[in-house]
């Protein structure tokens, strides 16, 4: 049965389980939850995009999977991009939904938005900061949609702010992936954005459609920046169709199993 690696993305330790639930219809589904979010602590400070992928093929080296399908969400894509680049070996495809900036024209934006983070964790704390960021990923009605599309996920959030301000902003910061890092992954690799997301990660996703060798690029109308989240059948739907173009002779459906 092929294997598919769900990581989870920023704030919210639970947002890929509407994603895994899509997935185990047909596969084999490991998510794995990183340092500092729910009771998997405590987080890494500084925090390493680098060393969150060096944790995933640790993972995948435990469960013996074998070269795996490997889902990633915003900060996750990231971890999943520097996954398929350190690790090669490791994957047999990976699916990126809404990447961060980097080297794209906008980037430079984003950092700026992301070192504005920073400034307000330090004035106004986490909650404040919290608010602050899921109002420019998501919107002023983000509790609203967050408690609808997954119940509970805002206090979760609350909990495991300090993680995200004091972990993953740092390693956001702190990531680089040139077009060295890109040309090394070779294997198939899905694009997946929100239709109506913010441009800078439509520039990423065109970047990486440029300087990553094989790519399908997709995406899903109505959709913002947590698309992954939001619209979990047609993510789904996606990774199964590409999961199924590169694993020649395998059945459109079948039993599988989720081991979040």
């Amino acid at each position: 049965m092929d294997q598919q690696i769900g990581v989870h993305g920023a704030l919210s330790v639970d947002e890929h389980a509407p994603l895994s639930r899509e997935l185990s219809t047909s596969l084999r589904v490991w998510h794995v939850h990183r340092p500092g979010y729910g009771a998997n602590g405590p987080a890494r400070v500084p925090g390493s995009i680098e060393a969150d992928a060096d944790l995933v093929a640790s993972v995948l080296d435990r469960v013996g999977t074998g070269p795996a399908h490997v889902v990633g969400a915003s900060y996750s894509a990231a971890v999943a991009l520097s996954l398929a680049a350190r690790h090669p070996d490791a994957v047999r495809s990976p699916a990126l939904v809404e990447p961060p900036p980097y080297d794209t024209p906008g980037a430079t934006d984003f950092r700026s938005a992301i070192e504005e983070l920073v400034d307000v964790h330090a004035r106004l704390g986490g909650r404040t900061a919290l608010d602050h960021v899921m109002r420019m990923a998501d919107g002023p009605g983000w509790r609203a949609h967050g408690e609808r599309d997954l119940p509970g996920s805002v206090s979760d959030m609350e909990r495991d702010a300090e993680t995200f301000f004091r972990s993953d902003v740092p390693a956001l910061l702190g990531w680089t992936f040139d077009d060295e890092h890109a040309a090394v992954i070779a294997c198939p690799t899905l694009l997946l954005g929100g239709a109506a997301s913010h441009a800078w990660f439509a520039e990423m996703l065109d970047r990486l459609q440029r300087v990553v060798p094989s790519t399908t690029l997709a995406s899903v109308p109505g959709s913002g920046h947590s698309v992954a989240l939001t619209h979990p059948v047609e993510v789904g739907a996606a990774v199964l169709a590409r999961v199924r173009d590169v694993s020649p002779g395998r059945p459109a459906g079948g039993q599988g199993a989720d081991n979040s």
